[in-house]
């Protein structure tokens, strides 16, 4: 998901609007989501459901070789989300259009009440309403075919990136990006944006640009690199942007890099699991072709960061060694001023003047007293 926020003004009316922009790209594994549903608590197929090749000479009830998954489907979109559509977004300057890109194969169809009005437009495109009549109402789309395999073919992007941290140890580091132009015939033109956090201590002194051709021609920083747009980071305040216009030539692989200190922070701007790292924001890069008044965004992948994260448990580790000595100490240190030392014929004279001492001794004489009355007493 990407949300980009930008200023739009009007000239005549002067007259300055933010306008959002929202992109979900998602990618579902059909047979596992429909699964999932049927058994949102996994549990073992049963045998009665298990598609097994009988073709297999070692089959049998133990030993089973599993088919491919069937090629004749068909799921609505409410089996993964688990409801069918209530409206368009209320707030959204176009109207509510779903359009659908599916091959030839593949048999698309709506499933709505009859009281909704829907404008159907050209290449599997309609129109729906912000809110539907009625809130039993619902819209849905089904999709079935008798092949699976067949898909629509993927187009090749204008450019392929990949942005990766290098450097080792917790003082310094970098990031490195590569970009690769397929195309044989045409150069491509690009803005990459990147926001840094402030505590990534970056040098724009280091950033450098190179690209190699076929791995016997290089390019130099001059020829990629047409603009630079750099706004310095403040610490605690707003993190470092800069915007790079790159040209990459045909059949060009062009590399991006920059060298950065990594910072230490106050204990309380830590998180609860410090050494697990810090996430850094995707890049983004927009391709800029002529003839398309709608350029092509491309986001990174999300980076881990790892800063230099102290010790939490010394202060702990420290306040029980502490208190382990000093208990150790006041013990030995109160025996030698208490306790005297002696023999023990002195300490049994000395307990023999104790009145506890005395008191057990008239307890011990009654009872054998007691006890020589009795067997008197018995004799008699």
């Amino acid at each position: 998901m990407s949300i980009d926020v930008a200023t739009v003004c009007n000239l005549d009316t002067q007259d300055c609007r933010l306008r959002m922009t929202q992109v979900i790209d998602m990618v579902i594994d059909v047979p596992r989501a429909i699964k999932k549903k049927d058994s949102p608590i996994p549990v073992p197929t049963p045998v009665s459901e298990l598609r097994c090749d009988k073709s297999k000479s070692y089959y049998n009830e133990r030993n089973c070789f599993p088919l491919d998954e069937p090629t004749e489907v068909a799921w609505k979109l409410s089996d993964f989300f688990g409801r069918p559509i209530s409206g368009a977004c209320s707030v959204a300057l176009q109207n509510g259009q779903i359009c659908s890109k599916v091959p030839e194969n593949w048999e698309l169809s709506y499933d709505y009440a009859n009281d909704i009005e829907l404008a159907h437009l050209e290449d599997n495109c309609i129109n729906l309403p912000n809110r539907l009549p009625n809130s039993d109402n619902h819209f849905d789309l089904t999709l079935s075919t008798y092949n699976a395999d067949q898909v629509l073919e993927i187009p090749t992007p204008p450019v392929y990136v990949q942005r990766s941290l290098t450097g080792h140890g917790q003082e310094h580091g970098g990031v490195r990006t590569v970009f690769r132009n397929p195309s044989l015939t045409k150069s491509v033109r690009l803005v990459y944006f990147e926001t840094i956090p402030w505590f990534m201590r970056f040098f724009i002194h280091t950033l450098d640009v190179s690209g190699t051709k076929d791995t016997t021609i290089s390019l130099s920083r001059k020829e990629l690199i047409q603009n630079i747009h750099y706004t310095p980071a403040l610490d605690r305040s707003r993190p470092a942007q800069f915007e790079v216009e790159i040209i990459i030539p045909s059949g060009v692989t062009a590399v991006l890099s920059y060298q950065f200190d990594k910072s230490l922070l106050f204990l309380e701007e830590y998180p609860p699991d410090a050494n697990f790292g810090f996430y850094i924001a995707p890049a983004v890069l927009t391709t800029i072709e002529d003839g398309h008044d709608r350029p092509c965004t491309i986001r990174t992948t999300s980076l881990l960061l790892s800063l230099p994260t102290p010790d939490f448990s010394m202060p702990y580790n420290v306040i029980i060694l502490t208190c382990t000595v000093m208990a150790l100490t006041f013990g030995s240190i109160y025996n030698i001023l208490v306790k005297r030392i002696v023999t023990v014929a002195e300490a049994e004279a000395v307990m023999k003047n104790t009145q506890s001492y005395k008191f057990i001794q008239k307890a011990k004489n009654f009872k054998v007293a007691l006890k020589n009355l009795g067997k008197k007493a018995k004799e008699e």
